[in-house]
């Protein structure tokens, strides 16, 4: 989810969690989140998404 709020964007991943959604957090407990101080180019937020996913690729196992 790519949100802009308090004049910050963020990117998060979300979860499926039973009917809805939910935050997708690491094995410490805290939400995988990335904060760009200014409005990301469309490079810059296609790599931040490639990273969490590949982040959630790795903690859910299925790649090394």
């Amino acid at each position: 989810r790519f949100k802009f709020f308090e004049n910050k964007y963020k990117i998060y991943l979300k979860m499926k969690d039973g009917r809805g959604y939910s935050p997708f957090k690491d094995e410490n407990g805290n939400m995988v989140e990335y904060t760009f101080p200014e409005k990301p180019t469309a490079l810059e937020l296609g790599t931040k998404v490639m990273e969490m996913f590949e982040y959630k690729e790795r903690y859910d196992g299925l790649i090394e």
